[in-house]
């Protein structure tokens, strides 16, 4: 699918903040706000290329979250509804390969962890026939930039926003994080932030009748203390003609730093993290023809050479759900 440069760039300063204003992302592409605007509509709302997103460091308040992969005995038996109603999935996506699926669990304990595992195995049954679990433990690297959109454009800046500062073209989730507390406002802020990133200010007050001031003061709070991770565009990868696998790695000790390096200057890797289990780091790869792909995974094996104990490759097929916060507490 081809896009005009305008198009791409509209979309790039979306994906890195999409609450910058219609304004501020046209005067940094020389178009005019209802251009942009207009864009916002053609891309998004009709032809679907993306939706808006905001993500949370929700380990502040507690929760963990797991990457739980199942190979079914039967796949035509899978009803992926009741898994997407319960509210401790964050994310579902089915795939081929060894798993047929992979489910983001979040848990503030070990014991919670269990008692949500249980609940997942009692609605899939006997038609389980394998699992991998497997324990996020800092990120390396996430973007909502496509290969692409690798491109120059001028940042918009807004100095009394603090929120314009969540501008990274890749950022990361380090080991260490303050807790946080959040209370009933919080929550519902948040529950707002999460079924539409871009709400403004004035409509988010009156919504929840409190003043403007309250609730600029309270998402800036967030931002300061780096609760809120990203607040961008998931693109669909398919309708912008990508396809993607993840790769999960068993590998020796590895410089952390010089990794995040050789992520950083690779447009086709969408996402890595650190895991504690069976495999200890996780890479998703984006491409576009399967001699792209091939060339990917030789620079992943390139880097690592006789690091790699062991790797498991899957297919991302389609996402079933994508929240990314713990939906209990947005009730």
């Amino acid at each position: 699918m081809e896009l005009n440069l305008t198009q791409r760039k509209i979309l790039k300063l979306l994906s890195l903040n999409c609450r910058y204003s219609n304004q501020d992302i046209g005067k940094a592409i020389g178009v005019s706000a209802d251009t942009v605007q207009y864009q916002i509509e053609n891309l998004i709302e009709n032809r679907k290329l993306a939706s808006f997103i905001i993500l949370f460091d929700y380990r502040m308040i507690g929760f963990h979250h797991y990457h739980y992969l199942i190979r079914l005995k039967d796949i035509s038996k899978l009803d992926i509804s009741p898994l997407k109603a319960l509210k401790f999935i964050t994310f579902i996506n089915t795939g081929y390969g060894k798993y047929d699926i992979q489910l983001i669990v979040i848990a503030r304990t070990e014991l919670e962890l269990e008692k949500n595992l249980h609940k997942i195995e009692s609605l899939l049954g006997d038609n389980i026939q394998d699992f991998l679990l497997l324990k996020f433990s800092s990120q390396y690297k996430y973007t909502h930039l496509l290969p692409h959109m690798n491109l120059d454009v001028k940042v918009p800046r807004n100095q009394k926003n603090p929120i314009y500062s969540l501008n990274k073209e890749n950022f990361v989730e380090e080991d260490e994080y303050q807790e946080i507390k959040l209370d009933k406002l919080d929550n519902k802020i948040i529950k707002e932030l999460v079924k539409n990133p871009r709400i403004n200010y004035l409509r988010l007050a009156n919504l929840l009748k409190v003043s403007h001031e309250t609730i600029r003061y309270r998402i800036s709070n967030y931002v300061k203390k780096e609760f809120i991770t990203t607040i961008g565009l998931f693109n669909d990868f398919k309708k912008h003609g990508y396809f993607m696998n993840y790769l999960f790695l068993k590998l020796k000790t590895y410089n952390e730093s010089l990794f995040k390096t050789f992520l950083d200057k690779n447009p086709h890797i969408f996402y890595s993290a650190r895991l504690v289990g069976e495999y200890n780091c996780i890479i998703y790869i984006l491409a576009k023809t399967p001699e792209e792909f091939s060339e990917e995974i030789k620079k992943i094996r390139n880097y690592f050479k006789d690091k790699i104990l062991d790797l498991e490759l899957l297919y991302f097929e389609k996402t079933e759900k994508n929240v990314q916060f713990p939906e209990l507490l947005l009730e």
